[in-house]
């Protein structure tokens, strides 16, 4: 128990002007507060008497998509590699993407790929996976062109 609430708080992270690592819990903020908006059928986000932006809203549901599909992906990857047990791997990789330097004993004995796969996690939480997956994915039409809105059912 003592280790999954530790790896609850790596991945949450530190606060937005720290150096500290993990989503941020601003983020967390932004994000609670759009669950409640929402089941509340409210058409904006709002925090202590000011609305959010719609951007900012988004930007927090990408950060955490983000954050949960790369820790989901190397669990995958590192599960397959290493023959740790898996709440050790887990704690290493959530710990990689935190940037919190904690580990469970288990970092020394894991072979080159798994050690790969944690050092390009630590540098993604490191930078960020918004900072990384804009430079990756190239802008195309500025805004010029527009395509006509569907709806798509969701739940």
């Amino acid at each position: 128990a003592g280790l999954t609430v530790l790896m609850a708080l790596m991945f949450i992270g530190a606060s937005p002007g720290s150096t500290g690592g993990g989503m941020k819990n601003t983020t967390l903020g932004v994000i609670i507060v759009f669950i409640k908006s929402y089941f509340q059928e409210k058409n904006q986000v709002s925090l202590f008497k000011r609305e959010l932006p719609q951007e900012t809203v988004i930007k927090a549901l990408t950060i955490f998509s983000l954050f949960a599909s790369i820790a989901l992906m190397d669990i995958i990857l590192l599960a397959n590699i290493e023959k740790a047990p898996y709440v050790k791997v887990l704690f290493e990789i959530i710990s990689a993407l935190g940037n919190t330097g904690l580990s469970t004993g288990i970092t020394a004995g894991l072979t080159f790929a798994g050690k790969a796969v944690l050092i390009v996690t630590m540098f993604i939480g490191r930078v960020g996976p918004l900072t990384i997956g804009t430079a990756f994915i190239k802008k195309d039409n500025n805004g010029l062109l527009r395509y006509p809105s569907g709806d798509v059912f969701a739940g």
